[in-house]
């Protein structure tokens, strides 16, 4: 019972920066279809999952599946934030010079 919560946590704390990254990185005008994207990509992904994952899950316990899947989850997407977060630029604090000096 406490893995599944662990991986209801852990599921809801990788989406929300994901989700939010994607918002702020995706122009307003392809929103729709990156989401749309995603969710195609994750709904086909489950069944997809499930079938080459249960011949692994018979053998062994399915608490280590859960373990497993959701330590890979926290990784890539700690992973991914690093590479978003590295190829974005410094933000300019310097806005009011900027004006300043354009009037």
């Amino acid at each position: 019972m406490g893995e599944h919560m662990q991986m209801g946590v852990a599921v809801a704390t990788v989406n929300t920066p994901i989700i939010t990254l994607m918002q702020q990185m995706v122009p307003p005008a392809f929103l729709g279809r990156t989401f749309s994207v995603l969710m195609t990509v994750a709904t086909l992904g489950m069944p997809v999952t499930l079938l080459a994952i249960s011949p692994v899950v018979d053998r062994y316990p399915a608490s280590l599946f859960f373990t497993v899947a959701g330590s890979v989850t926290l990784l890539m997407a700690l992973a991914w934030a690093w590479v978003v977060l590295s190829e974005r630029g410094a933000p300019d604090l310097n806005v009011e010079a900027q004006t300043i000096g354009a009037s």
